[in-house]
């Protein structure tokens, strides 16, 4: 780990600090949305998923606008807006909290997006620090995972919602200043995609006009003096219409579908444009295996959606004599993350000193089995319990498996992408892993918490009981359909990555 870029440690730790703040509204929000504003948990989950599903959408576009003007400027602007969303959230009322959506929502998809690219720009293509650069960007976003999570239940018991968001807004801060010091490491390259050589290319006679005009378009960086003029623009017109995606969940629905199928034909379309047919196959590569982190992450996130719920009402989460709170439990998931995470980093070293792997398609496959597990056995523990409430031993069992799966899927996922990339595009790419992965994970998270929606009046648990049993049995299926469907296109997959 010592030959890691200086760049990876400030933009790690700088992000690990961020995480401190953002853990808590993920940890939080379902609660702040039932217990502050008496909202029914079927509309609690669907703007918890649609908060999720609206960063997809903005790490697309903020994702494009960053490449066009500075990724440093971009990671700083979305950090400034990321504390005003929380200023925003602890005023406490229904309309500030859409407000303070809309305000994270393309913070993140700036600040987010822009950091993962600066990781993946720290490295070569080909280099073998890279799986290990980003599983140690993830061991240190989940070490501060395990503080905010641990802490929001308590922070809210003692001070209250509002306090807490106010408490997150000054660890975004703190991270902003963390990228400041560390400029000169993460600036390397003037942090955009556009050179000379691209400029050449783009000129070259091999090149079509029509290419070469939506190239140029699609590449071309902004002066200097006009990227914060762009960036503001940008978030100027893009904050007002998340805020009304989010007053109108239905009408985002829709843009979800839409913002799927365009941004998949564009991709294919790239794809059937480019002379290599390396570069063909990186991209077609790069769509299968979104969609296996598209049924990843509709899983993943119902840890902090479903199961926090069901953990409120259907768990005995007395130990030692103290009440737990159930926000509090989801550091269960950064603590198994840590040890695992240290146990691949070691892994993954020994591999690449010995040059030998194990193969993206086998790993996927796997990871989507342990997601598959992680939910299917508890169903014949619910079932057990009859009317009763379920061992709270079962919650730290079930969250062992799931995290097993996302300790591998998400580093690696995030550093394939720039390896699948054709020269000058990880900007766009990346957003659109984003946009597929986060967007519309969660979008399909949102639906699959639909498997469990209780009536309102009924939490009785020898009513509640059948009803997550069932929800967890169709979830966990899920995962095994999908790690199937990646062995069976391992072929196409390792012809392009081995």
């Amino acid at each position: 780990m010592n030959n890691q870029p200086k760049g990876l440690w400030y933009l790690s730790i700088g992000q690990a600090v961020a995480v401190l703040g953002n853990g808590l509204l993920q940890s939080l929000l379902i609660l702040y949305l039932t217990q502050s504003f008496h909202l029914h948990s079927h509309y609690a989950y669907q703007l918890n998923a649609a908060s999720y599903t609206m960063m997809g959408i903005a790490s697309l576009a903020c994702g494009y606008v960053a490449s066009r003007t500075c990724y440093v400027k971009a990671l700083f602007g979305g950090e400034i807006l990321r504390v005003f969303a929380y200023i925003l959230l602890a005023i406490g009322t229904l309309s500030s909290l859409k407000w303070s959506l809309a305000f994270f929502a393309i913070g993140q998809g700036f600040s987010f997006t822009v950091y993962l690219v600066l990781v993946g720009k720290l490295y070569s293509k080909k280099d073998k620090r890279r799986y290990t650069g980003f599983t140690i960007s993830y061991l240190l976003m989940n070490i501060s995972f395990i503080v905010s999570m641990a802490a929001g239940g308590y922070l809210v018991r003692y001070f209250g919602f509002h306090d807490t968001f106010l408490v997150a807004a000054f660890f975004i801060f703190i991270s902003l200043l963390i990228y400041l010091a560390g400029l000169r490491y993460i600036n390397k390259d003037n942090s955009s995609i556009m050179n000379l050589s691209r400029v050449a290319s783009l000129r070259s006679k091999k090149a079509t006009t029509g290419s070469r005009k939506m190239a140029g378009f699609l590449l071309r960086k902004e002066p200097a003096l006009q990227q914060w003029f762009v960036l503001a623009a940008f978030s100027i017109i893009g904050i007002p219409v998340a805020y009304l995606l989010f007053k109108y969940l239905n009408v985002m629905n829709i843009l979800s579908y839409v913002a799927l199928v365009f941004v998949v034909l564009l991709w294919v379309y790239i794809a059937m444009k480019r002379e290599k047919s390396s570069e063909r196959q990186s991209l077609f590569v790069f769509l299968i295996l979104a969609f296996f982190i598209v049924i990843w992450n509709g899983m993943y996130y119902l840890q902090t959606s479903l199961l926090t719920i069901f953990t409120e009402h259907n768990v005995n989460r007395m130990i030692f004599g103290h009440l737990v709170p159930p926000s509090s439990f989801s550091s269960v998931n950064a603590v198994y993350t840590i040890l695992i995470s240290l146990t691949l980093v070691l892994v993954w070293h020994k591999l690449s000193q010995k040059n030998k792997s194990i193969s993206i398609p086998a790993k996927f496959s796997f990871a989507l089995i342990m997601m598959g597990v992680g939910w299917l056995l508890l169903t014949p523990v619910i079932y057990t319990a009859g009317a009763g409430k379920i061992n709270v031993i079962w919650i730290f069992i079930t969250y062992l498996p799931q995290v097993l799966a996302g300790s591998i899927l998400y580093p690696i996922g995030n550093a394939l992408v720039g390896r699948l990339s054709p020269p000058h595009m990880e900007g766009p790419l990346m957003a659109t892993w984003q946009l597929l992965g986060q967007g519309m994970g969660a979008f399909l998270s949102g639906k699959l918490a639909l498997l469990a929606v209780i009536p309102e009046g009924q939490v009785a648990t020898s009513m509640t009981n059948p009803v997550y049993a069932k929800a967890f049995a169709l979830i966990g299926v899920l995962g095994f359909a999908a790690a199937i469907l990646c062995v069976v296109s391992r072929s196409l997959i390792n012809r392009v990555l081995v």
